[in-house]
């Protein structure tokens, strides 16, 4: 009889201590885009309202992505988003179009199958610059007043190489 208990504890410990686990395995798209992004590439697919010297601003300057803002580091010309949430959406709908006008220009550059591993990343906030996000793997792709900007997550950067190679994939 003891014996039986002691399998019946032990079982149940392991059941638990899996479910732990798995939990703790599920992460959220949203947590990975929270941190700091770095400029790999930028390109530009209409006339752009930046001056080249605001483009090297950008360049240089760090994104940060918080749980309620978006933001440039030390950019005056680019307004902070701030939101309550995101939102994760395929880039096509179910008839397999894209989910909005301005993604057609992307069709001009990408095939359906790149762009089919690209969520859109929605911001319940005013449109602006930061308001155009994609993210595709570990990199993040920001259009911005008429250019498109690749960043990498500044944690991930010691993995550079393949990381760059991701963005090139997708131009």
């Amino acid at each position: 009889m003891g014996y039986i208990k002691y399998s019946i504890v032990l079982i149940v410990v392991l059941l638990l201590d899996s479910c732990k686990i798995n939990a703790q395995d599920e992460s959220k798209p949203t947590d990975y885009i929270y941190g700091e992004w770095k400029y790999v590439k930028h390109f530009s697919w209409r006339a752009t309202k930046f001056r080249s010297d605001e483009i090297d601003s950008i360049k240089s300057s760090t994104l940060y992505v918080e749980k309620n803002r978006i933001y440039y580091e030390n950019i005056n010309f680019i307004e902070p988003c701030f939101y309550s949430k995101i939102e994760f959406k395929k880039f096509f709908n179910k008839n397999g179009e894209p989910r909005y006008p301005e993604d057609l220009r992307l069709l001009v550059k990408y095939t359906k199958d790149q762009l089919s591993v690209i969520n859109r990343i929605e911001l319940d906030c005013e449109y602006n610059c930061l308001g155009f996000l994609y993210l595709k793997q570990d990199t993040l792709i920001n259009y911005c007043g008429g250019l498109t900007f690749f960043m990498i997550k500044i944690d991930t950067i010691q993995d550079m190489p393949s990381n760059i190679k991701n963005a090139e994939n997708l131009h």
